[in-house]
């Protein structure tokens, strides 16, 4: 499983390590650029559908909070050491669970997730 922590502008290509991420946290300060970057076909099963299309048709700038209600990211920290500590601590939770960490790994990862990767690996990414 892996967990991302983010802050600054999300945009382009910094959403396929987003999305690929199973766990995500943000900082508050965090600004989403939109349209979503990455294979619309895929957005679908990993956001929903409703949201997928909201992020693909609309433009500027969105907070953290906006995309923590969307479903987009899971948490939403109130600066960046603070967003550090509970990436981390959700990854330190994981490694102490072997049996979640290393043999239900394949079951935890969705297969939109790998729809995704397996898209953006080929070059399957529309600007």
């Amino acid at each position: 499983p892996t967990v991302v922590a983010c802050s600054g502008k999300i945009a382009g290509p910094a959403y396929g390590v987003l999305l690929a991420a199973d766990y995500r946290i943000a900082a508050n300060s965090t600004t989403f650029i939109l349209p979503i970057w990455g294979p619309p076909e895929s957005l679908g099963d990993l956001l929903g559908h409703t949201v997928a299309m909201q992020l693909c048709y609309n433009q500027g700038p969105v907070s953290a909070l906006t995309m923590l209600e969307q479903g987009v990211i899971h948490q939403c920290q109130k600066g960046l050491d603070d967003t550090k500590r509970a990436a981390t601590e959700v990854a330190r939770r994981i490694a102490a669970t072997p049996n979640l960490a290393c043999h239900r790994t394949t079951t935890m990862l969705s297969p939109a997730i790998e729809k995704y990767a397996t898209l953006v690996a080929r070059g399957g990414v529309r600007a």
